[in-house]
């Protein structure tokens, strides 16, 4: 069983917001959680369902950091001028 730690950020107008590094460490974690660790040299025994929905969680934080890397490298995101 895992246990994770999630930073909410309030915003002005009540909503919250939770950092991308956070959410995509998250579907990694859950991810590697259904996985399971086998023993050295063992394949894991999983069923394919698990195994296709831990992939598609790593797809899904892959495509956020990747959105966010865009997002930053913007001229002029995030960044005062």
């Amino acid at each position: 069983m895992i246990s994770v730690s999630i930073s909410l950020i309030p915003t002005a107008d009540g909503q919250l917001l939770i950092p991308a590094t956070e959410v995509t460490s998250l579907l990694r974690c859950l991810a590697d959680d259904w996985l399971g660790s086998p023993a050295a040299g063992e394949e894991p025994d999983v069923p394919a369902a698990v195994d296709e929905a831990a992939g598609a969680m790593n797809q899904l934080a892959d495509q956020i950091d990747a959105e966010c890397i865009a997002c930053a490298s913007e001229p002029g995101a995030g960044r005062p001028e």
